[in-house]
């Protein structure tokens, strides 16, 4: 009988122990999961942010009544629609002044990285949906500003400035016909110059002037300048001249002009800052484009091809410049007196003008017919002294087809209009 009362009291024993263990994992999990739902408005935000909620916990009082967001009854802001809504935040406008002076269409603005913005800084991001931290989110909720088209840079894009306007632009492209033009004068007579792909300036300031301050650059020549810098090495005659010509532009602005977020351009466009302003010190700066515009669809250019750099600098141009004028945009071979010239005004490329990927007498076609209506100045024979006595004319080779010229002018300035400027202006 003892062994038997001996048996049942042992049994009993580990049952109670068993009992026991249950009963403190069970409170250990009821305090880890107290632990774990207090914490939940932190984990579902990014790292960089959770340290600023810890250090900006908000008042009730902050929160307006027309809040798009909630609290609990710990107090804890329910975070999931919180970054739900500021994703759907959008600038159509960036402004550089606070009284919204000067402002940008937000899908066709050049954004310059400022001199004190470290390479490594540089993200190039074409995202007009700038993401607010919690403070600047209840601020705009509570005045009102968080659906605002204008958007200022310097608060939302602090590390990024836009161009100037300015009064009168130039933009000179590289076809021959500026060989012994002796347009260089005029060209830096302008208040902002822009220039195309790194085309070489020295040893032809004459007919191409010395001034730059944006240089315009596509797919193409980014990954020139990527190979010649990172897989050359830096006695490589190809090294050495990609940086010398960087060099010469100075402090100007190096604009990159599509989309970044293709072939890798972002990260190309990161490398090539590093080198250029870290490795070798150059005050060269860095921009790119808010987002990729059809600039095609703006300008009605022929379906299923692309425009060139040349015209897509022009589109970007009219949101900061008043007066424009085109220099070497002539894709042909001769000129109108027939005399045969190169491609290039510094060396005799061989390309289609009119092509699968660009059709650049298309291009001429629309922008002879702005120049005729007064809406951009364009350049085709020589320069004189005085840009003032430049006269409208159009000067045409004779394979040119003028009647592709009358037919896009027809389409904005009646028929009558369209043969008095043709007969007046078009040689």
């Amino acid at each position: 009988m003892s062994l038997l009362n001996g048996k049942l009291f042992s049994k009993n024993t580990s049952k109670q122990k068993m009992l026991n263990q249950l009963f403190g994992a069970l409170i250990l999990g009821v305090i880890s999961l107290g632990i774990f739902c207090s914490s939940m408005h932190l984990r579902t935000y990014p790292p960089k942010i959770k340290q600023k909620i810890k250090m900006q916990k908000p008042s009730r009082t902050h929160l307006h009544k027309s809040a798009h967001i909630t609290q609990n009854k710990w107090g804890s802001i329910n975070s999931t629609k919180f970054l739900d809504y500021t994703k759907n935040k959008r600038c159509f406008f960036l402004c550089d002044t606070e009284d919204n002076n000067n402002c940008f269409d937000a899908e066709e603005t050049v954004l310059v990285y400022k001199n004190d913005v470290w390479p490594r800084k540089m993200r190039f991001m074409q995202e007009i949906r700038p993401r607010l931290n919690q403070r600047t989110y209840l601020e705009e909720e509570q005045y009102g500003t968080l659906d605002g088209v204008h958007c200022n840079i310097s608060i939302y894009y602090p590390e990024l400035r836009t161009l100037h306007q300015s009064k009168t632009c130039a933009i000179v492209g590289a076809s021959g016909q500026l060989i012994n033009s002796g347009c260089g004068p005029q060209i830096d007579a302008h208040d902002f110059v822009i220039r195309a792909n790194l085309a070489p300036i020295m040893n032809y300031t004459k007919d191409v002037g010395n001034k730059v301050n944006l240089t315009g650059i596509n797919f193409n020549k980014l990954e020139t300048i990527f190979k010649n810098l990172v897989d050359k090495t830096s006695d490589d005659p190809e090294h050495v001249d990609m940086v010398e010509n960087i060099r010469y532009l100075n402090d100007s602005v190096l604009w990159f002009t599509k989309a970044t977020t293709a072939r890798h351009a972002a990260e190309k466009l990161k490398v090539i800052a590093s080198i250029l302003k870290t490795g070798y010190k150059l005050p060269i700066q860095m921009a790119y484009i808010m987002r990729s515009s059809s600039v095609e669809r703006r300008f009605h250019l022929k379906k299923g091809v692309y425009a060139s750099t040349g015209m897509n600098i022009f589109a970007f141009a009219r949101t900061f410049c008043q007066n424009i004028t085109l220099y070497g945009f002539y894709p042909f071979d001769e000129n109108h007196h027939r005399t045969p010239i190169w491609r290039h005004y510094f060396e005799n490329a061989t390309f289609n003008f009119q092509s699968q990927q660009h059709d650049m007498v298309h291009e001429f076609t629309k922008l002879s017919a702005m120049h005729l209506r007064g809406e951009v100045t364009m350049v085709t024979d020589k320069c004189s002294m005085n840009e003032k006595d430049q006269t409208r004319h159009i000067h045409v080779p004779k394979s040119f087809n003028k009647t592709l010229l009358a037919r896009e002018l027809q389409l904005t300035v009646g028929k009558e209009e369209m043969k008095s400027l043709m007969e007046k202006y078009v040689n």
